[in-house]
């Protein structure tokens, strides 16, 4: 039975769905060990790739990737939401429920009444910009005409405590409805006052049209406000399931979509005749917009263009991780000439910037461009770093892309660091250990350490690397399966101790998950985003790890991240202790450091 209001919970369905007598429906199982495997529905599959854990509750493909729970097979077989799967798997399971209006009809009636006063405020707004010189004359700074401004519904909040309060007081409507459509707010003294006030306003609207919520900007360059303001969260309008000027790049017939990060780039795009700009109300990309895009544009490709700054980048590569991962073909764009799109097409056409927009990059391009600004070619340990950084993304891409990508990066950056193709597509990671003493043609001295074939398993990795990753992996499941213990210990560096990037980029998901309280548990993953659930899944197949098991040993596997952290350090200032070419001074200064750690290292 669902919960005392009748809504369905996962763990209710979850715990009531049988996951093997459940794909059995859709594919046969075989018992294999604990486990049970059949051929993959979701491609095609001609060896049996499929495998399936009965305690655990979870399904992995090792060969297209895809993993989960019950909720997740449902969710990709059926091509439904992620609410529709739930309640598809409690029909299987016989859960009574309800749904939607026959739960809450009150919740239904509130939500209609604050969609007609966000109508009723856009218009207001509307008028207000009719007669506002003071925002007709900004927009006119901004370079944007009187149609576009219709066309995206922008108006002007009056510079008065209350204009919009009294317009809808003068109509009856009830002082607690407004607060909740979040139209106006309590001052201490307990008057109502407009949330927004002498600000250009921008109507948010759903992928159908509804206003569901407001944006407002300031026009003096001097306010002591924030340039931004929008609305609260309401029973229409939750942030990061919306994306702006949706309702408008749905009609159109390009074959791309373009994401910005603010209200002005998409309008200023619109404007100029690309219609197939969206904005993300802010830099997070999130799954919920990500299945958004998916509905209407899952054809197309998706092109994400936000700030080049460091939080711009890693928000453009958690989004593109997102999109990529719920099947939709994605690329970058970086944007030179101009800080934005508002800014560039103030001085160049349209062409300008479709010109630059068809020389997108794919993920792995931009992270590796990332990795050569992280990384410049100015000392041989930023040229090792980088190698090591394009080998390690170069291992985790598909074999049909690899020969594309091998030739790409070696001619983009090969000179410019000194390796080859054979570089990338090695397994060893160069270090400042053992060195050919070969100079390639640039003049580079290339330092590797080898690593003998009978020392490797089938997946590439030495035996010490093996149970660094077995101890990174059973750490990042310990936090999934009990977001307690990840919360007890976020104010420390955790995850600097990862050796892997692709344990960094779980992690981070992992963390933002745990304290977002998204994350309830192993079995919530793929409902948070697909990434995390099937690189954890793998684990959970490849390794038999118990969450169980790994809750009880977090210490241990904490202490033994450091202390490999900690001998990474130690083993680099030995290095560059017996170097040669460091100076004295340094060396007296890293004798010291060396001395240091290793005191603290035996306390």
């Amino acid at each position: 039975m669902a919960d005392k209001q009748g809504r369905l919970t996962q763990e209710e369905v979850l715990s009531r769905v049988n996951i093997v007598s459940l794909i059995s429906e859709f594919v046969p199982l075989k018992k294999q060990g604990a486990n049970y495997v059949g051929l993959c529905p979701f491609h095609a599959d001609r060896n049996p790739s499929l495998f399936v854990s009965e305690s655990k509750g979870i399904f992995k493909c090792f060969a297209c990737g895809v993993g989960g729970n019950a909720i997740r097979f449902i969710e990709l077989s059926e091509k439904l939401s992620y609410v529709d799967a739930l309640y598809n798997l409690a029909d299987r399971a016989g859960i009574k429920y309800t749904r939607g209006i026959e739960r809450d009809e009150q919740t239904t009636r509130l939500r209609n009444d604050i969609r007609s006063l966000n109508k009723e405020t856009a218009k207001f707004y509307f008028e207000q910009l009719k007669t506002s010189r003071k925002a007709q004359e900004y927009l006119k700074t901004r370079g944007i005409t009187a149609d576009t401004a219709t066309k995206f519904g922008l108006g002007y909040s009056p510079d008065s405590w209350d204009a919009l309060y009294k317009h809808f007081k003068s109509g009856g409507v009830q002082d607690d409805l407004l607060i909740k459509a979040g139209l106006v707010s309590k001052t201490d003294k307990g008057n109502l006052i407009d949330r927004f006030r002498d600000r250009l306003m921008f109507p948010i609207f759903d992928d159908i049209g509804n206003v569901i919520a407001f944006g407002g900007r300031t026009m003096d360059k001097d306010a002591k406000t924030a340039k931004y303001i929008n609305s609260q969260e309401t029973p229409v309008y939750i942030k990061g399931q919306h994306l702006y000027g949706l309702n408008i790049a749905k009609k159109s017939v390009s074959d791309k979509v373009i994401i910005v990060e603010g209200y002005m780039d998409c309008i200023a795009l619109h404007q100029k005749g690309i219609d197939f700009a969206v904005a993300a109300l802010g830099t997070a990309l999130t799954e919920k917009q990500g299945r958004l895009l998916k509905r209407y544009f899952e054809k197309r490709e998706i092109i994400v263009a936000f700030d080049n700054d460091s939080a711009g980048a890693q928000a453009t590569v958690r989004g593109m991780e997102i999109l990529k991962n719920i099947g939709l073909s994605v690329k970058v764009f970086r944007l030179t000439g101009a800080k934005d799109a508002d800014e560039f097409l103030k001085t160049h056409t349209k062409d300008d910037f479709l010109e630059q927009l068809s020389h997108s990059y794919s993920l792995f391009e931009y992270k590796c461009i990332l990795a050569a600004e992280e990384n410049p070619a100015d000392t041989n340990e930023h040229k090792i770093d980088f190698i090591n950084k394009v080998k390690s993304l170069f291992a985790q891409l598909p074999d049909t892309d690899k020969l594309v990508y091998k030739k790409w990066v070696t001619e983009k950056f090969g000179k410019q660091y000194g390796f080859g193709e054979d570089t990338v597509v090695g397994s060893q990671s160069l270090n400042q250990g053992k060195v050919d003493r070969e100079e390639p043609s640039t003049g580079i001295i290339q330092r590797r350490i080898y690593i003998s074939d009978d020392e490797k398993d089938d997946s590439g990795l030495s035996e010490a690397d093996k149970k660094k990753d077995f101890n990174e992996k059973r750490l990042l499941i310990c936090f999934a399966e009990n977001p307690g213990v990840f919360k007890t210990l976020k104010n420390k560096d955790i995850r600097g101790l990862f050796a892997f990037e692709e344990n960094r980029l779980i992690f981070d998901i992992v963390s933002e998950g745990c304290e977002s309280g998204e994350i309830k548990g192993f079995s919530s993953l793929p409902s948070f985003g697909a990434a995390a659930d099937n690189r954890l899944a793998e684990a959970q197949f490849k390794y038999d790890i118990k969450p169980s098991d790994a809750k009880a040993s977090v210490s241990e596997m904490l202490q033994k991240l450091y202390n490999a952290a900690k001998d990474a350090e130690l083993d680099r200032i030995q290095k560059e202790i017996d170097d040669p070419s460091t100076p004295k001074e340094r060396k007296i200064e890293l004798v010291k450091k060396f001395a240091a750690l290793k005191k603290k290292q035996k306390k």
